[in-house]
């Protein structure tokens, strides 16, 4: 969930600007004053005619972030970007396990609770008006990729621009993936389908013929 200072009218990405910063995760127990919004306004600079911003996607269900992120930018457009929520689990799972964390209970209690993405921006409407939230839906931006940036660089107010390597993927992951058992699995659709359907109605563009897990024929119905 980037956060987007300014309405100009391009877009630069430099080496030097990484996409996650992380910064705002550890203000759940740090104080936060006009010191960290100064040192985080630091990590974003940027020539006159661009804008900046940053992709935590922790940020989101990290419940803390929603109100010193609405003082910190509070004109920042933030992108949200969504996933079948059972394989979103499956997938961070796997990271973690990657990264080297055990996988205790509370490591994955912790990866169930980042998939309830309705609950979480109703949260951050709490702090952000919706109309600066943009969701997105990963599976349509894999699938149509050039169509997804265009509606990505109107939200933001940016001309039309479509990179040489588009169609080129990055940070592959190429380990092993945690493998669900079939009944967690549909238990995990159970516990995430009113929070989908929530979602389906919030974000008309959804298309759960993408995420057969929660189709019409999917598990479940």
């Amino acid at each position: 969930m980037p956060a987007v200072r300014g309405n100009q009218p391009w877009y630069r990405r430099t080496s030097a600007a990484p996409k996650e910063r992380h910064y705002l995760n550890r203000f759940c127990v740090e104080p936060f004053g006009a010191a960290e919004v100064r040192r985080y306004h630091g990590w974003f600079p940027r020539t006159a005619g661009t804008v900046t911003g940053e992709w935590t996607p922790d940020y989101l269900a990290y419940p803390w972030v929603a109100p010193i992120l609405a003082e910190a930018a509070p004109e920042a457009k933030l992108l949200v970007l969504v996933r079948d929520p059972v394989e979103r689990f499956r997938s961070g799972l796997s990271f973690r396990h990657g990264m080297g964390a055990p996988l205790t209970s509370a490591t994955v209690a912790d990866a169930v609770r980042q998939g309830f993405t309705t609950r979480w921006l109703r949260h951050l409407d709490e702090y952000v008006p919706p109309s600066r939230v943009l969701v997105q839906q990963y599976e349509q931006c894999r699938a149509d990729p050039a169509g997804q940036l265009a509606v990505t660089y109107a939200f933001l107010g940016l001309d039309p621009f479509q990179p040489a390597e588009l169609h080129r993927e990055v940070n592959v992951s190429t380990g092993a993936k945690i493998e669900v058992d079939p009944a967690a699995a549909r238990r995990l659709v159970d516990l995430y389908r009113d929070d989908v359907d929530a979602l389906a109605a919030r974000v008309p563009t959804l298309d759960l013929a993408l995420w057969p897990n929660f189709s019409h024929s999917g598990p479940g119905r």
